[in-house]
């Protein structure tokens, strides 16, 4: 076998990957020496990947039995949720304090022609979601706040994914009517932003967690082997 010069951070990042977009489903067992084999690596960089993985809690290694991909974690999408709505409603009540400057504001319509040129796909339409928090803590200069929420919100992305795939057999989430609506839900929010209008805001962005929440119930009641308590 010829060994690739692919780093530990490469093959975690790969690996990573492949849970977060349910290419790995829960479940589903990843042997170090096949993941070598496939990736033209060595046994120890696997190794150390997968060891990364296991501290972020996205596999678990069973003795005599080996490495699995976790189930998707309803209390940890709760309290990622909850995270969410949390910090979006302070940095709301921040950014609606005071009135926007110019700069805020071009960085707000930046942002927003960005996002109505997204599809309805899944690849695009799950940016929708960092593309608002990344503006708002930028805006109230908190970038922490990403890389905090991105550290914690593994079992969150694979739920979207999970509902973008599942719920768009119908085609209807990526229709032109779909994304428009995508659209103007995202106007209404960035509108009641410069009219400062903080409780409107904070309204909106609940309302589509907690739809995001009723869709992982349902969810959990058409792949109830892929969840745990």
């Amino acid at each position: 076998m010829q060994v690739s010069q692919q780093s530990k951070e490469e093959i975690y990042d790969e690996l990573k990957e492949r849970i977060l977009t349910l290419q790995a489903l829960p479940h589903e067992k990843l042997s170090e020496n096949a993941v070598a084999r496939q990736m033209h690596v060595s046994r120890t960089i696997v190794r150390g990947a997968l060891s990364r993985l296991t501290d972020e809690g996205l596999i678990t290694v069973l003795p005599q039995s080996g490495t699995f991909v976790n189930c998707i974690s309803m209390k940890k999408v709760q309290q990622t949720i909850y995270a969410y709505n949390t910090i979006l409603a302070r940095l709301l009540e921040e950014l609606c304090s005071h009135k926007l400057s110019k700069e805020e504001n071009a960085q707000i319509r930046e942002t927003e022609m960005r996002m109505q040129s997204l599809s309805g796909n899944t690849e695009e339409r799950m940016q929708r979601d960092s593309l608002l928090i990344e503006l708002f803590a930028r805006l109230c200069q908190k970038e922490y706040i990403v890389s905090f929420l991105n550290g914690m919100n593994f079992d969150l992305l694979r739920v979207m994914r999970l509902s973008y795939d599942t719920f768009a057999i119908n085609s209807f989430m990526y229709s032109s009517t779909a994304v428009e609506s995508m659209n103007v839900i995202n106007r209404m929010l960035f509108d009641y932003v410069r009219k400062r209008d903080v409780v409107a805001a904070q309204m909106l962005v609940q309302n589509h967690y907690n739809s995001v929440m009723f869709q992982t119930e349902r969810l959990k009641e058409m792949y109830h082997e892929y969840f745990s308590g």
